[in-house]
């Protein structure tokens, strides 16, 4: 049986634009395009991208591969889609929240991370609320009077102060200037807040952290909503000038377990390369027209709050359950446990299975399905019935990945491996090179 698995990287190994940065790229200049504008193409969106990347002399090539291999030059998108987009955007504090770090993400991976460090420092607000009877919460209102050392020590925080700021958390302009609050000296006289986390008892009010996740839970849905648009209106309408004729040594393959949320395997090598009748499972999701149907989140709790509180929905597991994604893996899936029935008979190549990995970074954050990969030779020793092939980009990514695998299994199950030739790293095949041909 011959799986694959792929992750971003294979639409990067296509020069589709499907990285966090490209993501947030578009997303500000679709803030920028000027008003009335009724003709949108490839340089209104991807134009400073493409220039940023030539300054940097970093990947200076993907845009212009991209250019060859598309047919971009007369690419338009949809004016009323793109003043839908800006619409969101405007209104969205998780893009608000991430366009803020920018600097700080430079992948899908780092992008949760924030999110769960944003989740964590409310988290760590509610814990204060919950902890100390601050009397002084008058009009959502807290003047330092009691407890002021320990809520003076949160609220100097200038990294905090901003998430609660880009979060609406408290009133826009409270922290419009950092200074005439104290906040050199450590000293903030009074905060007030947003009151649509703020329940009213008498005259005091009470912090609802169930009320503010709820929120950040449906701007996150949104935010989902708006990367959807941007995978379906934007990077769907990159066409291959000719028809993609090679991929590489790919073997034919039997099934497609995809992290992507893009259909470019079915797109680029369906049924022409590859037939019609390889199944493709989406395991976060796949992006079409409507749909919010994408997994997108945290790996688990980042705060045991955030669980007291069952804020399931920003978490991946629980969110593929309710979107109904291709969340099975391998030892779920009929047609590979079909293939693994025979293994209790070594001798039976019926029971191999050869797995080939392209794009997918490794990264702890899918540890289960890692692990489950590794541990189909658990139990053989002299024969081999599962073989891996990691494809990597450069020698950083091959170290990287390598780390990744050492972190997640160990180093005595990693070094096991590839001592028995049942795992090996190879370079990605060269997408543009393989069909420069054609263009």
């Amino acid at each position: 049986m011959k799986i694959l698995v792929i992750g971003n990287g294979f639409d990067l190994a296509h020069y589709l634009p499907t990285s966090y940065n490209h993501f947030m790229g578009v997303m500000q200049a679709i803030e920028n395009l000027p008003d009335g504008k009724d003709k949108i193409g490839f340089d209104d969106l991807f134009g400073e991208l493409a220039k940023q990347e030539k300054l940097e002399q970093k990947e200076w090539y993907f845009f212009d591969r991209m250019k060859e291999l598309y047919a971009l030059e007369d690419m338009t998108i949809d004016c009323q889609v793109v003043e839908k987009t800006r619409v969101k955007l405007k209104k969205n504090s998780w893009y608000a929240y991430f366009k803020h770090h920018l600097s700080d993400i430079e992948s899908w991976i780092d992008f949760e991370t924030k999110i769960g460090e944003a989740l964590s420092i409310f988290s760590l607000i509610s814990e204060l609320f919950q902890e100390y009877d601050v009397e002084n919460i008058v009009m959502r209102q807290i003047k330092f009077s009691s407890n002021e050392k320990v809520f003076q020590k949160v609220f100097s925080n200038s990294k905090i102060l901003d998430i609660f700021q880009l979060f609406k958390f408290i009133e826009v302009d409270t922290f419009s200037d950092y200074a005439q609050f104290g906040l050199d000296e450590g000293v903030i006289s009074s905060i007030s807040f947003n009151e649509r986390y703020f329940r009213k008892y008498k005259k005091d009010y009470k912090f609802s952290f169930g009320d503010l996740l709820s929120e950040l839970r449906t701007e996150l849905e949104c935010f989902i909503e708006i990367f959807n648009i941007y995978l379906t209106d934007f990077v769907g309408k990159f066409e291959p000038k000719n028809s993609l004729e090679a991929i590489g040594e790919l073997p034919e393959l039997d099934i497609i377990f995809s992290f992507n949320y893009t259909s470019t395997f079915r797109n680029f090598y369906q049924p022409d390369i590859y037939s019609d009748a390889i199944k493709i499972e989406f395991l976060h999701g796949k992006s079409e027209v409507n749909t919010k149907g994408l997994v997108l989140g945290i790996d688990d709790f980042t705060h045991e709050l955030l669980r007291e509180h069952k804020a399931y929905g920003f978490i991946k597991y629980h969110q593929k359950l309710v979107k109904e994604t291709d969340y099975l893996f391998l030892k779920e899936n009929n047609g590979v446990l079909a293939e693994l029935g025979p293994r209790q008979y070594l001798g039976d190549s019926d029971g191999e299975i050869d797995i080939y990995i392209w794009g997918h970074s490794l990264d702890v954050s899918d540890r289960d399905y890692i692990e489950e990969i590794f541990s189909l030779n658990d139990s053989i020793e002299s024969e081999c019935l599962t073989r891996v092939v990691i494809y990597y980009h450069n020698d950083a990514s091959r170290f990287s990945m390598l780390a990744n695998l050492i972190h997640i299994l160990g180093k005595d199950l990693v070094e096991r491996w590839m001592k028995k030739g049942w795992l090996k790293f190879d370079v990605v095949p060269d997408i543009y090179k393989l069909n420069r041909q054609l263009i």
